[in-house]
């Protein structure tokens, strides 16, 4: 037990703690969920204080059945691109600005206007939309300017978690480099880019490697925690950078897909790809000199929890019913899962998830495939970006909730045309990444790639059945998009002029 780790990982919906041994081995895990505040113009806001709590309950749970007493550290990961502005004293001065919201459009075109589109996504990596933190926090100091004069740093999720732990705030190289606010190669911030976000730098956080200890754990904490005082805290890293690692995407030219609440595909490089056409999100690795390629969806999960809300069932009842019941291509309706915009190769803000074909004849299961289809045609999408970009690999490695049902294997496979496999246990890469970085610091590993050991890979599956009609079918899914926005465009231009009326 004593060489165990604690890896908490910090959700969009909720934290996760997992006991991690230094052979791969998750002993025992717990969940805790919180709420996001969702304003009427589709803004996305948490109280960090819910994660702390979470985290609290959740050690409670795992001390039930385990002496946490004996274990070696705590890591940390958590959801990336978020503007949490904090005092001095590393107090909240404002809600958490999450990920997924997408408020800071005008910041946004506003700096790609005056420093140039290209320039910026060669400097960062990425493109420069109201994803990542840099807009957030732009549209923050216009907007509520007693806001950033009481603020001292801008951290992420799992920082201010490190923060209350050691009192040090910090963040990790792979969490800065997904705020637009660093040169991506120098892994340093650039004060240019603070000065065209008009952003004071001295709210900037130092920066740390993802496996450096931040500190030791602060006696009265641990006290609350059930913890040993004095325990290090590793840093950690993003959740983005943490599942690549956990998903065993270890050296150059490793690829998967995760799929959660949203949904990306990755691949690990050492020389990250400049795209001219600005569609791939490139973040630091939490292992220095790698990076982790990037191309992701808004509303994966997200997509099939709001159709099992409307039609009155679960999320898991939901996909059930899609993959036990398929229906004719002929006769399906469409689906684009645009509901909070989408990121790879749109970039775009505007929510615009739309249904096409529908009829009084189609029921659940209809909507069910359609739903799930579009999740899959999304990601298909996303993969023949990085395959024009000459980033290829099979079969393609699935980690995530859902990529563990065979029957889903099978209908990604055939709906994107390759090959994959799952990855056993991958509800667990995410924390598995985090204790590859806490294990890095603390020594009881000496290179990453002692944690290749940890993969246990499944079956490979292949596409099925005749291609054809699926491929024609992806082409119109890809030629809704200019329709689907257009019709977002209608449906949300109130809210925004109610927006910019604030």
């Amino acid at each position: 037990m004593s060489e165990t780790i604690i890896a908490a990982d910090i959700g969009t919906s909720s934290l996760k703690a997992a006991l991690v041994t230094p052979a791969g081995e998750v002993l025992a895990t717990s969940r805790q969920g919180y709420s996001t505040h969702v304003t009427p113009q589709g803004w996305t806001e948490q109280d960090p204080h819910d994660w702390l709590r979470a985290l609290a309950d959740s050690l409670r749970v795992l001390a039930t059945n385990c002496d946490l007493a004996a274990i070696s550290g705590i890591v940390f990961t958590g959801h990336m691109s978020a503007a949490l502005l904090v005092d001095a004293l590393n107090a909240p001065v404002r809600p958490c600005i999450i990920w997924s919201d997408q408020r800071a459009e005008e910041e946004a075109r506003n700096a790609e206007a005056t420093a140039g589109r290209d320039k910026l996504y060669a400097l960062t990596g990425n493109p420069a939309t109201p994803t990542y933190s840099a807009p957030k926090l732009a549209w923050i100091a216009r907007h509520e300017p007693e806001a950033m004069k009481r603020a001292r740093f801008f951290v992420q999720p799992k920082d201010w978690m490190v923060a209350q732990l050691t009192e040090r705030t910090a963040t990790d190289t792979s969490d800065a480099s997904c705020t637009n606010l660093i040169d991506l190669r120098k892994g340093q911030w650039e004060p240019a880019l603070f000065e065209l976000y008009g952003i004071d730098v001295r709210l900037a956080p130092e920066i740390l490697r993802s496996t450096d200890v931040a500190g030791p754990l602060l006696p009265n904490i641990a006290f609350w925690l059930g913890l040993k005082p004095g325990l290090p805290v590793i840093m950690g890293s993003g959740d983005g950078p943490a599942t690549a690692a956990g998903a065993g995407a270890l050296f150059q030219g490793d690829g998967y897909v995760s799929l959660g609440t949203s949904a990306w595909a990755s691949f690990t490089s050492t020389d990250p790809v400049v795209d001219k056409g600005c569609r791939l999100a490139t973040f630091a690795h939490l292992i220095p000199g790698l990076y982790v390629e990037t191309g992701s969806m808004q509303a994966a999960g997200a997509s099939l929890e709001w159709a099992a809300q409307i039609i009155g069932v679960t999320a898991g009842e939901l996909a059930e019913l899609a993959l036990t019941t398929a229906t004719p291509l002929g006769s399906k309706p469409f689906f684009v899962p645009y509901l909070q915009g989408e990121r790879t190769p749109y970039w775009s803000a505007l929510p615009a998830g739309t249904f096409f074909g529908l009829s009084r004849e189609h029921g659940r299961a209809d909507i069910a495939n359609a739903v799930l289809e579009g999740i899959c045609f999304q990601m298909r999408l996303i993969l023949e970006v990085f395959q024009e970009l000459g980033r290829t690999t099979e079969p393609l490695t699935l980690a995530g909730g859902f990529g563990q049902s065979s029957l889903f294997q099978q209908r990604f496979a055939d709906l994107t045309g390759r090959s994959v496999r799952t990855l056993s246990k991958s509800e667990h890469s995410t924390a598995l990444g985090a204790a590859l970085a806490g294990f890095l610091g603390l020594g009881c590993l000496d290179t990453p790639e002692k944690a290749a050991g940890w993969l246990r890979l499944g079956e490979v599956v292949v596409p099925t059945g005749d291609a054809r009609p699926i491929t024609a079918r992806f082409k119109s899914f890809r030629d809704a998009w200019p329709h689907a926005q257009a019709l977002g465009a209608l449906g949300v231009r109130p809210a925004l002029e109610t927006k910019e009326g604030n």
